[in-house]
């Protein structure tokens, strides 16, 4: 069973696998290009006012190359966010979401 240990930080796991979050917010997406290192990835999408804001929640490694990756957007009266589950395999340049564990939408 699936347990999400909420006192852990994220960061570890992030500067750990650089490559795999890298990939992984390339395949959702979300532009990367300018920022230099796993650092500013933090930075930019977890740390300051997150009103409004698209943000991660959390990127775990799990087993096996597969991650926990939890992520929302929250506003007045509207919002948005999910904990999913993928396979990323850096070498191939794969990602592959192998199950939603939750979604919520206001």
């Amino acid at each position: 069973m699936f347990k999400w240990d909420i006192t852990k930080n994220y960061t570890d796991d992030a500067v750990k696998y650089e490559a795999e979050l890298r990939l992984l917010l390339e395949n959702i997406g979300i532009d990367i290009s300018n920022l230099e290192d796993v650092d500013s990835i933090i930075k930019e999408f977890s740390y300051g006012v997150r009103y409004g804001i698209w943000t991660i929640l959390n990127f775990e490694y799990l087993e096996d190359n597969t991650f926990l990756f939890a992520q929302e957007d929250i506003a007045t009266l509207s919002g948005s966010g999910s904990v999913d589950k993928y396979k990323i395999d850096v070498e191939n340049g794969t990602v592959e979401k192998i199950e939603n564990i939750s979604c919520w939408m206001s």
